[in-house]
């Protein structure tokens, strides 16, 4: 059973910026399962990455959308990898961090995505990213309490969606 504490840190080196609330999920041996924050509008990239190699350690199962799971298996040189069924994907934390910084308080979908980024999610781009970046991105975001449930069906017409803090 989870329990649940309050932390306060820095949000930044610079002076002024003030601090800012946590509250961060853990479980019985320590492992961090969730966190929310008081003022996502402020998470800065280094935050941004530290929260999801703290959060979605590798080992970390992700439930899809459309069902299925994924694995978090690595982090390494500013990438993190996961495995969707047989596939191994490797996507940079900053192209994640840069969707955020986008769509930040806004409704986002998997076809605004694909517009936005293409060679990030988009497989039939060319420069070709991949599609699954697009739910691996929701279901990150949702899990450090971020980003709202995810809605939709994954389908022409009705993609997945959700609502980023």
């Amino acid at each position: 059973m989870p329990r649940e504490v309050f932390v306060t840190f820095p949000l930044s080196k610079r002076p002024l910026k003030g601090f800012n609330i946590a509250l961060i999920s853990k479980t019985s041996d320590a492992s961090v399962t969730h966190m929310r924050t008081t003022d996502p509008s402020m998470i800065e990239f280094g935050e941004f990455q530290a929260r999801m190699i703290n959060v979605l350690p590798p080992g970390t199962i992700l439930d899809n959308p459309g069902g299925g799971k994924t694995t978090i298996r690595r982090y390494s040189g500013g990438k993190v990898s996961y495995v969707r069924g047989n596939s191994t994907i490797r996507v940079a934390i900053r192209d994640l961090f840069s969707a955020y910084s986008k769509f930040r308080g806004r409704r986002v979908s998997s076809s605004d995505l694909r517009q936005y980024a293409p060679h990030v999610f988009d497989s039939n781009a060319r420069p070709a990213g991949h599609s699954c970046n697009c739910t691996f991105l929701f279901t990150v975001l949702s899990r450090l309490g971020i980003a709202g449930p995810i809605q939709g069906e994954g389908r022409a017409y009705k993609p997945y969606f959700t609502t980023l803090q």
